[in-house]
């Protein structure tokens, strides 16, 4: 795949479309060729846009990295699927799903067809990335919908403005908010990882219909998506990160989250909100990810990242952290009980059993 992505677009006006795609290639040459006489010795992912192209990821560094250590090698495919597989996915348990496929796919008569065509995406999609959420079909789970707000956040929408889905993965709670009313127009979908997308519309069959945006290939901590000079910076009046902020690890994190204000309106009432992985401990759960590539630590050794299970009072601490001395804010941690015989989340609370598992969702608005 070509380092440069493209954003994935509904199909428009055709016209448009192919101008957009020509301009999108004059820019992304350009940039290779800046790039070519400006080598460093390790490149980051930039996500810059042009006015009319997607953001785009920088060329890998052709050095080798240092091989990691055994033990911290990125888990393998027979490791995770035992580990996280399951097999059927959870329609009885989660009907607010399999209503949002009858919404977007009338086709699917029956649901043993419905199954079929599940069990064919999550596959491709386990082979992207071998994620917990993937083999357990955790984006079953409507994050958006657990918040108090979600009304409000329709209401936004339909009122003309914009909300961004980061980490949104193939863009299940967009197409909720579509089915419950919201114009798509409004709904902009962003992720790393841009092989989600294609996934999505085989799945959804919107690509005529939806007129919302996907950016593929976009890093968080790289300023070019959010610096002065990126079309993102101040455009978004909400920004969702559903079962987003637990990829980072804890030290990272007041960061990340400083980042996404950036792109933030800066006017009253904008806000971020999203869930994340919970415990009931107060002072939070650390454990090391074994299904996130290895790191360096200080110490130059390749190491598994933190991963942080929030409380409400670690939550919270995160976000007053994050827009410490950027006006004022209010921050809301609500924690909700599991239910643990409930598919997918059975899977997922048997593997982290000494977690005390936790619903957390949270919201930082600014007054």
């Amino acid at each position: 795949m070509d380092p440069l992505v493209q954003p994935i677009q509904p199909a428009g006006n055709a016209a448009l479309a192919r101008i957009s795609k020509l301009l999108a290639l004059i820019y992304n040459y350009i940039r290779r060729l800046v790039r070519s006489k400006k080598a460093k010795p390790v490149a980051m992912a930039s996500s810059t846009p042009a006015p009319t192209a997607a953001p785009t990821i920088a060329p890998a560094s052709t050095s080798t990295p240092p091989a990691a250590p055994v033990k911290a090698r990125i888990i393998d495919e027979q490791t995770a699927r035992l580990k996280y597989w399951v097999e059927e996915p959870p329609i009885n348990d989660h009907p607010s799903a399999e209503a949002l496929i009858k919404y977007f796919r009338p086709d699917i008569k029956d649901r043993d067809a419905m199954i079929r065509v599940l069990k064919d995406i999550r596959l491709k999609a386990w082979q992207i990335k071998y994620y917990p959420c993937v083999g357990q079909w955790l984006f079953f789970k409507f994050g958006m919908t657990e918040h108090s707000t979600y009304p409000e956040i329709v209401d936004r929408l339909k009122q003309g403005q914009r909300i961004l889905d980061m980490g949104c993965f193939m863009g299940f709670d967009g197409r909720k908010l579509v089915a419950d009313g919201a114009p798509s127009s409004g709904i902009t979908n962003m992720d790393l990882e841009d092989r989600w997308f294609p996934l999505s519309f085989d799945l959804f069959r919107d690509e005529n219909t939806f007129e919302g945006e996907f950016f593929g290939g976009c890093d968080i901590t790289d300023e070019d998506l959010f610096g002065e000079d990126s079309i993102h910076r101040g455009r978004y009046d909400m920004i969702y990160i559903g079962y987003f902020i637990h990829l980072f690890p804890p030290s990272q994190q007041p960061k990340i989250l400083n980042n996404l204000v950036q792109m933030l309106k800066p006017k009253t009432g904008s806000m971020i909100f999203g869930n994340t992985s919970g415990t009931a401990k107060p002072s939070g759960y650390l454990m090391k990810a074994d299904f996130a590539a290895p790191t360096k630590n200080e110490r130059g050794e390749w190491v598994r990242p933190d991963f942080l299970f929030h409380s409400t009072k670690t939550i919270v601490d995160l976000m007053a952290t994050s827009v410490k001395g950027d006006g004022e804010w209010d921050f809301v941690g609500e924690q909700s009980a599991i239910n643990l015989d409930l598919s997918p989340t059975k899977a997922y609370a048997e593997h982290f059993k000494d977690v005390e598992l936790v619903n957390m969702n949270f919201c930082m608005r600014r007054m």
